[in-house]
């Protein structure tokens, strides 16, 4: 997976996914959908570059992993980084992985409390 087409078909097949997910159990929303879909790869990511570092082979490449973080995966992955430790990865990439899951959870408190104010506006506009 080392070239961009790629990442963006996961993204699109992720997507696709969580729609016929929907489809088959209405009762879970296509978003929670997508969000199990993306953190439960993301934590398997993260667990083979594990793998890998355990085994002196050349890792995943880091841009990758933060794709797959920031495209809403990053629960998965600190789950992933938290049962197989910290210390074993670079400084930097932890940096980097703190300010993806903090953007999350900023973005999941702005929604969680404007949420019911913007369905409302968007209501009126198509009524």
């Amino acid at each position: 997976m080392c070239c961009q087409s790629v990442r963006i078909l996961l993204l699109f097949l992720f997507t696709a996914l969580s729609f016929v997910a929907n489809n088959f159990l209405h009762v879970i929303p296509t978003v929670i959908w997508y969000c199990i879909l993306t953190n439960s790869f993301s934590f398997i990511l993260f667990f083979v570059n594990f793998l890998l570092l355990k085994t002196s082979q050349k890792p995943l490449k880091d841009k990758m992993l933060y794709y797959f973080s920031g495209i809403g995966g990053v629960f998965g992955g600190f789950l992933m980084m938290i049962l197989c430790g910290f210390y074993k990865l670079d400084k930097k990439f932890i940096i980097f992985q703190f300010i993806i899951l903090l953007t999350w959870c900023i973005g999941l408190v702005l929604l969680f409390n404007f949420y019911a104010p913007f369905e409302n506006i968007v209501k009126n506009l198509f009524i």
